[in-house]
């Protein structure tokens, strides 16, 4: 494994998650933009930025694997991919509760 991107690995989840403090802060300053149009572009940079972690992530459980339990890499490996699907359920039910009772006539009345 090449030890350059393996020393990189925990960086870019770091500086993935700088960037995407740095995206969410931008949603809520609307002053000269309409509100839907910073929404729509804050929540793709957010999803972008999101899943450009998962890769450096993904090498990291491995390498943590490959040095305490080198029997059980494809465990952890499956795990990592697991807890992400996880979220993305839980961010579902989470974003169904919330829209569920006014429905989506409640996002029309935001951008007023």
């Amino acid at each position: 494994m090449n030890q350059n991107i393996a020393k990189s690995a925990p960086k870019s989840g770091t500086y993935g998650l700088l960037a995407l403090a740095i995206s969410a802060f931008g949603i809520g300053t609307t002053e000269f933009v309409p509100v839907g149009l910073v929404g729509v572009v804050g929540v793709i940079l957010m999803g972008l930025l999101v899943f450009i972690n998962v890769p450096g992530l993904q090498l990291y459980i491995v390498q943590l694997g490959e040095k305490y339990v080198p029997s059980a890499i494809d465990v952890a490996s499956a795990l990592n991919i697991a807890a992400f699907n996880i979220g993305i359920a839980v961010g579902s039910v989470i974003g169904g509760a919330v829209i569920g009772p006014w429905g989506w006539s409640i996002l029309l009345e935001l951008e007023r």
